[in-house]
């Protein structure tokens, strides 16, 4: 009898540990997806101001919707967005936007931002616009900086980086 308890025991523990093997490599595949859509998105917006001479229009709330609808209506950053395929995520409720893997819409900072630190962010970028996703705890971490440990950024000095890792320190 305690032969069958431990051997219970050995294969629950067999089981969780597979479990969280998944898991982490789950989340893996999830930070590159959303790495290659945010470098997707950025040659694209890239491709938009080689065209018009100016970046995709941002909105205060810092939605994709206005810069995803600016790319689709210039023909060479609609091309860059075609390359992106299934990975270019939109949600069917009547509104433009791009949600990462975890479910959440990607943000689009630019100069015209709500709030000074994210406008400071694409200033300090090169007036460069961002695409920011939440990662997978889904919080932008507007109300707690130590949650945007997990954000993936295109600001992100580190960013080459980040799809085969994530980053570990919050941003300043």
């Amino acid at each position: 009898m305690p032969e069958l308890a431990l051997s219970a025991v050995m294969i629950v523990g067999a089981l969780m540990l597979v479990a969280g093997l998944y898991e982490h490599y789950l989340n893996r595949a999830k930070v590159r997806q959303v790495s290659n859509l945010i470098e997707g998105l950025s040659q694209a917006a890239a491709v938009y101001r080689e065209t018009t001479g100016a970046y995709p229009p941002g909105r205060w709330g810092d939605t994709c919707g206005p810069a995803l609808a600016g790319l689709q209506m210039v023909s060479a950053s609609a091309a860059q967005l075609d390359k992106l395929g299934s990975s270019l995520l939109f949600l069917a409720d009547g509104k433009l936007r791009c949600i990462d893997p975890w479910g959440q819409p990607l943000r689009y900072l630019t100069d015209r931002s709500a709030g000074p630190e994210r406008r400071r962010r694409v200033q300090d970028n090169g007036e460069v616009p961002i695409f920011e996703s939440a990662g997978p705890d889904r919080d932008f971490g507007d109300a707690d900086t130590s949650r945007q440990a997990d954000n993936i950024c295109s600001d992100d000095p580190d960013y080459s980086v980040l799809l085969t890792t994530r980053r570990s320190v919050p941003r300043p």
